[in-house]
């Protein structure tokens, strides 16, 4: 909603869908866990279905914009959202698990520099080191642990899009994801930071567009731990994302 020809705000409701089914297997868990439950920090086979759940939460923002030199610059508030999960651990019904989802915060930023070219960019928080997943039974085995442990995101992007014609443009960015200070990390999400890069582009025909892009992501080494010991080391690896998106104007 516009307050003047320069300022408006945005905001809207989030609708978010999440299930699992995890299971912990190795040596690194400790003592096979029975059929009737297991000793403290005895781990190796256990398992935790989370029966899928919808909930809602909210973003919120303002934006101060400039038409002349294509100026935009947006930051938008995402809420935490809470889930409670129907949850079964090593085949038996547990009570519900409640998880709340991380709180996020985005500055996104563009501005022409020439004609037909502007500079983009966006730098993103989330608030994953509260997010903590702890089913019943493994709280009482871990003595409260999660099954989540990742620390916070800070990310950053920036980039140049070109209008080459009336028909066709394309943009070329590059992102860094801030390491942790430690590199180890949950065997879940066993990377510490990342580089990218991505090369995208749109073209037009008529009502119709066709845009589509690849990111390629180098992603930064990392150590999978149990218990704050490092059982495996990743390292040199990387991955491509691909996008394709058709788009119809009336």
């Amino acid at each position: 909603s516009k307050i003047s020809n320069t300022y408006s705000v945005h905001g809207g409701l989030r609708a978010e869908t999440i299930n699992a089914d995890i299971t912990l297997s190795g040596q690194a868990y400790g003592t096979p866990i029975s059929s009737n439950g297991a000793a403290k920090g005895a781990l190796n086979g256990y398992n935790a279905q989370l029966d899928r759940d919808t909930a809602y939460g909210y973003s919120v923002g303002g934006a101060f914009e400039r038409n002349d030199i294509a100026l935009r610059i947006a930051v938008t508030y995402h809420s935490s959202i809470e889930h409670n999960f129907d949850t079964i651990e090593n085949g038996t019904q547990s009570p519900t698990t409640t998880v709340n989802t991380p709180q996020a915060a985005n500055l996104d930023f563009q501005s022409g520099v020439a004609a037909d070219t502007l500079v983009f960019g966006s730098v993103r928080w989330a608030d994953y080191s509260k997010l903590k997943v702890s089913p019943a039974a493994f709280s009482l085995i871990t003595g409260g642990a999660s099954l989540t442990n990742i620390e916070d995101s800070l990310s950053y992007k920036i980039g140049v899009g070109r209008k080459f014609s009336d028909a066709f443009s394309g943009s070329l960015s590059v992102g860094y994801q801030v390491a942790a200070d430690s590199d180890l990390v949950s065997p879940l999400a066993p990377t510490n930071g990342s580089y990218s890069v991505a090369l995208g582009g749109k073209y037009t025909v008529d009502s119709i567009s066709f845009s589509g892009g690849v990111r390629y992501i180098i992603l930064g080494d990392a150590d999978a731990q149990t218990g704050g010991s490092a059982h495996a080391a990743f390292s040199n690896n990387s991955a491509v994302a691909i996008g394709l998106k058709v788009g119809y104007n009336y």
